[in-house]
């Protein structure tokens, strides 16, 4: 669920990679980072690109 909502939010790019990790509840954006590129296999700066 906190990945199907950080994916909401990169694609409305209104929010930096740190708020999108608080906002979904990740403890801080590296954790958001490791987790994302776990379920996706991109990173979320990739994800935004793409």
């Amino acid at each position: 669920m906190k990945i199907d909502r950080s994916l909401d939010l990169l694609k409305s790019k209104q929010h930096s990679l740190t708020e999108i990790a608080y906002i979904c509840g990740f403890s801080d954006q590296s954790h958001f980072t490791r987790v994302f590129k776990s379920i996706s296999g991109y990173l979320p700066k990739e994800y935004t690109k793409v």
